[in-house]
């Protein structure tokens, strides 16, 4: 007890609030646009409602669902304004503080990083609770007119306040991304659309809960199994969203990779579990397949920033690294560096592959319910997933290696953008050559193309999949082989930091 005391007086000395959300809210009460974005909301509620209830006393319609068309037409009303506004003002004040001419919080505080996030995060919170305050009694109006119960109401406010803030989580990630203002630009279009798309998402889902209602369902184990499903995956998702914002605004001498390979390992240990259970007990593999979906696109990504890192450990990483030599192992693939990240991502992506496999052919041998809908399982799926991982490490491990070789004078971005630009290269250029040789079909595209992982993608892809597996594994080994020498000097100089290495 003594020690979780002694651990939250560390976290929150003196109870005190993150001065981050001070600063901010102080700023938000200041400013015109949040105080007239919500006179502007409540004002939409209040004439929405006016207009409907005098439509139903013209008419004389009035149904005893009245409460329940009202909350369909707030809702969209109370997400679009949340969902739109709030992530945009705090992604904007945090794009302009990272600007470099700009000296304000990020560049002179001595907070951590952690905590400068949290801090706007908790802001873009506390003013989501402000927009549903005002729009509290318009809700509760609903009730009272009956057609909805109390239960489906607090559910489904729940249900977009998430939304919500899994979108200002989003917009703090596209600020703290290390790009131009003008590029932050373009990718705030793509934002805002897939913003838009998710909040319509939920609202047909809060559409669908409100006509069916939870009540009847809500003491039911087989509705909080769902729910609380559901509610970790997207939790595990946010998590490491907020970890990689943390790490793009912290020093290049930082340990950045650390914290988000650590949560990642457990994520996909525990979600997996998840999955497993799922289709052990239930048969369901729709979990499965997101399971192993999601932590496919993460180990994509992950090679793109494991080649886009550095070779050389600062002072400050080197320092941490253990005299053990176990423990230097695991030290290696976890810390920060080009080499560690790569046998990361290797690693995790065998797991993947092995964990799909074991729940697709070990679990139905031995649960009744897994093996009745086994019929719902592609059996091309996993080799299918295993030929695009081969194909991403080979074009990572090439873009790696023109990188170090001819332009290791150049940041480690480059290597990622020699990962991106070799697929498509090869995706242009073929057909670029049937096109001026007046062969250019879309049949054309669709043949084999070894080497093209978009090939993959054509409706002919099952019967030439092999092949395009056989391609994928020699690209890795001559890969691997071509990039040994500089892996191998990696392993070398991983070591602990001594002051005669200065000499």
């Amino acid at each position: 007890m003594q020690r979780a005391l002694n651990f939250f007086k560390a976290r929150f000395p003196s109870g005190e609030i993150n001065p981050v959300v001070v600063k901010e809210m102080r700023q938000s009460v200041r400013n015109w646009s949040v105080t007239g974005m919500l006179i502007l909301f409540l004002t939409v509620l209040f004439i929405a409602m006016m207009i409907f209830l005098l439509g139903q006393s013209i008419t004389g319609n009035a149904t005893q669902g009245l409460g329940r068309e009202i909350l369909q037409m707030f809702l969209p009303i109370l997400t679009f304004f949340s969902t739109v506004f709030i992530p945009i003002y705090v992604g904007v004040r945090l794009a302009v503080e990272r600007q470099a001419h700009n000296i304000d919080l990020l560049y002179i505080t001595t907070l951590p990083p952690a905590r400068i996030i949290r801090g706007k995060l908790y802001c873009g919170i506390y003013l989501t609770v402000l927009f549903y305050a005002v729009a509290m009694p318009f809700l509760v109006l609903t009730n009272l007119l009956r057609g909805v119960d109390l239960p489906s109401i607090f559910f489904v406010l729940a249900m977009t306040f998430l939304g919500v803030v899994a979108a200002i989580q989003a917009a703090i990630f596209v600020a703290c991304l290390p790009v131009t203002k003008g590029f932050k630009i373009l990718l705030t279009v793509p934002a805002v659309f897939f913003g838009l798309f998710g909040a319509g998402a939920i609202g047909v889902a809060a559409f669908g809960i409100i006509q069916s209602g939870v009540g009847a369902r809500i003491g039911s184990w087989g509705f909080w199994s769902e729910v609380l499903t559901g509610f970790a995956m997207c939790l595990s998702v946010f998590g490491l969203v907020h970890l990689l914002s943390i790490a793009m605004i912290s020093p290049p001498t930082a340990n950045r990779a650390l914290p988000i390979r650590i949560y990642v390992a457990v994520i996909w240990l525990v979600t997996g579990i998840i999955a497993g259970a799922w289709f052990w007990f239930e048969g369901d593999n729709d979990f499965v397949e997101a399971w192993m979906s999601v932590f496919f696109c993460i180990t994509l990504v992950g090679m793109l920033i494991a080649v886009s890192e550095g070779d050389e450990l600062s002072i400050r990483v080197r320092r941490t690294i253990p005299e053990n030599p176990f423990k230097q192992v695991i030290a290696f693939v976890f810390y920060s560096g080009a080499a560690g990240g790569l046998v990361w991502i290797i690693g995790m992506s065998v797991l993947t592959v092995l964990g799909g496999w074991a729940m697709v052919e070990l679990i139905p041998e031995y649960s009744t319910s897994a093996a009745t809908r086994m019929g719902r399982f592609n059996p091309d799926l996993l080799p299918f997933t295993i030929t695009l991982y081969l194909y991403a490490l080979a074009y990572c491990l090439f873009g790696l290696l023109i990188h170090r070789r001819w332009f290791s004078h150049r940041p480690g971005i480059f290597a990622g953008m020699f990962a991106l630009l070799l697929p498509a290269l090869w995706v242009i250029i073929p057909n670029l050559v049937l096109f001026f040789a007046n062969r250019f079909s879309w049949e054309a595209m669709g043949r084999k193309q070894l080497g093209n992982p978009m090939n993959l993608a054509s409706r002919n892809a099952i019967t030439f999949l092999d092949a395009h597996l056989l391609c994928a594994a020699i690209m890795v080994f001559v890969a691997g082989i071509l990039v040994l020498p500089w892996f191998i000097r990696r392993v070398k100089a991983f070591k602990p930091y001594r002051r005669e290495d200065e000499a």
